[in-house]
């Protein structure tokens, strides 16, 4: 008896059936249509073999270990920057915007194409390392893996035009980088931003300030031997990636933006940092010494003032949870406050992001008057550090991560690796180095192991 074993990516046949069925919605509509061919595949063992496959060209990584979710794409099928002064706004009306598609053979249950977003934390122009990544990008892919439960599937996608023909898609042109780089700041140097943060605190500028840092790693592991690391020792997180072709922004985030499916969305507030214990009992007694702390409180508290304030004019209903719980990761323990919601007729995961972006918990509060600060006291270019990241389906369903824990791998030059503490006025400057280095280790004992204290 033979085994009809599934197919490992779409046919020919199939692709080409695509694409004459695109022409046909290109020429009823502005001349351009995705064709897109998928088909169920088996489920494979790790989805980080589809990226490491692709090595040298463009590719992007959203996984979520314990939910058993992946999407890896490779390649351009379509590809737009976005800029200033709202990258985000922008991204909403392009969605909205897209070329129609036509989809053959049997998809996973999502609007296809699926679109690949990242957004910076704040507007450039950029440092050089940060420039190919510029303000805003948002990508469908040429090939896509889909992982969902047990089920995968191969699509791929092309944009054709009335023809039939593939329109040729690339990166568009680079946006001008700002002279000059970045330093990895001494504790001496971050301390003083945290000490000007604080006078301008004082002064009544704002109540919070999210100060960052920089910390460079000489040697490193590739991005493609990082991911699996990430994967395994971090699997409530979200594992992501994009690599340009060169330049790689990979990490293991903790913190969701938003997330939407039919019209419900879901959001996190994510601050207050308390290190995990050596065993069970010390770990509980961690974790009640940060719900009580009086600091670390109010400073989640003004992250869930703010979200509830940013998010209601999109929102038909509104569930808050009550107090926060303590979500724990391998060497870090947070204050969560869960929200969930539906949204108003019309908006979407984007109009949702440009509200809520920067929230308090990367940029401060008030928001405006802590990136003015951010912007005097910080002595390197954010980048996409703790701007928002995910991916959005055809229906505008979808997710955003915030891009924490996470580093830069650019072709010979030191990885860069980042992390934030939020300052408010009882900040002790030597407790938020100490907790910097926390959540830097994240990250550093995945790319160099060997590091790790």
């Amino acid at each position: 008896m033979s085994v009809v074993r599934p197919a490992a990516e779409p046919t020919s046949l199939a692709r080409s059936e695509a694409r004459v069925r695109a022409a046909a919605a290109a020429r009823g509509g502005d001349g351009r249509a995705f064709a897109v061919a998928a088909v169920p595949i088996a489920c494979p063992d790790t989805p980080f073999d589809a990226f490491r496959r692709a090595q040298g060209a463009v590719r992007f990584a959203f996984v979520q270990p314990d939910r058993r979710l992946a999407l890896i794409g490779t390649g351009i099928a379509a590809a737009w920057r976005l800029g200033a002064p709202g990258p985000i706004g922008e991204a909403a009306a392009m969605l909205r915007g897209m070329p129609p598609a036509t989809v053959v053979g049997d998809p996973p249950p999502r609007q296809l194409p699926i679109t690949f977003a990242g957004f910076a934390f704040g507007p450039g122009p950029r440092a050089p390392h940060w420039a190919p990544f510029g303000d805003g990008l948002l990508v469908v892919p040429r090939e896509l893996l889909f992982v969902e439960g047990d089920d995968a599937w191969h699509v791929s996608t092309e944009l054709v035009d009335a023809s039939g023909v593939p329109v040729p898609c690339g990166l568009p042109d680079l946006p001008a980088a700002r002279e000059g780089g970045d330093h990895a700041a001494t504790e001496a140097e971050w301390t003083s931003a945290v000490l000007r943060a604080l006078d301008r605190i004082s002064r009544g500028e704002a109540s919070k300030v999210v100060v960052a840092r920089e910390a460079l790693l000489r040697e490193y592991r590739a991005a493609d031997e990082v991911l699996p690391l990430l994967a395994e020792r971090f699997p409530t997180c979200t594992v992501f990636a994009v690599d340009l072709g060169g330049p790689c922004f990979l990490g293991a985030t903790p913190e969701r933006l938003a997330a939407v499916a039919r019209g419900t969305f879901e959001l996190m507030a994510l601050a207050g940092t308390a290190p995990r214990g050596a065993d069970p009992r010390e770990d509980e007694a961690i974790a009640a010494r940060l719900l009580a702390d009086r600091k670390e409180r109010e400073e989640h508290a003004v992250v869930v003032k703010a979200l509830c304030e940013d998010v209601a004019p999109l929102a038909a209903e509104l569930e808050v949870d009550a107090e926060p719980g303590v979500v724990r990761l391998p060497n870090l323990q947070h204050l969560r406050t869960m929200f969930r919601g539906q949204l108003r007729s019309g908006a979407s995961l984007f109009d949702l992001a440009a509200r809520l972006h920067p929230t308090p918990a990367v940029c401060g509060m008030p928001r405006d008057a802590a990136a003015r600060i951010i912007a005097d006291v910080e002595n390197f270019d954010r980048g996409w550090y703790a701007g928002p990241l995910g991916w959005v389906d055809g229906s505008g369903d979808g997710e955003l991560v915030v891009a924490l824990r996470s580093a830069l791998l650019v072709p010979e030059e030191p990885a860069r690796l980042f992390a934030g503490c939020g300052i408010v006025a009882r900040s002790d400057p030597e407790r938020e180095f100490a907790e910097s280095n926390l959540k830097l280790r994240a990250i550093r004992s995945v790319l160099a192991p060997e590091t790790e204290t």
